[in-house]
């Protein structure tokens, strides 16, 4: 059995893929304290990619929600 990924209206391949210069990306947590771990991660991840952070979902390039 293979497991094929495809893209969501969220993140597209080719933003997990390429480098993100002068992108931003939105995490909206919910749930217990290791999403809000998790989320933190994700946003460690991405900025390694060139992503930064906003508080301003309007303005994000990239939108995670972690539930």
């Amino acid at each position: 059995m293979t497991l094929e990924l495809k893209p969501t209206n969220l993140v597209s391949s080719a933003a997990l893929t390429s480098k993100a210069q002068g992108k931003s990306v939105f995490v909206k947590t919910f749930g217990c304290q290791m999403n809000v771990y998790d989320s933190e991660r994700m946003a460690e991840a991405l900025a390694g990619d060139g992503y930064t952070a906003t508080d301003d979902v309007a303005d994000a390039d990239l939108v995670i929600l972690n539930t």
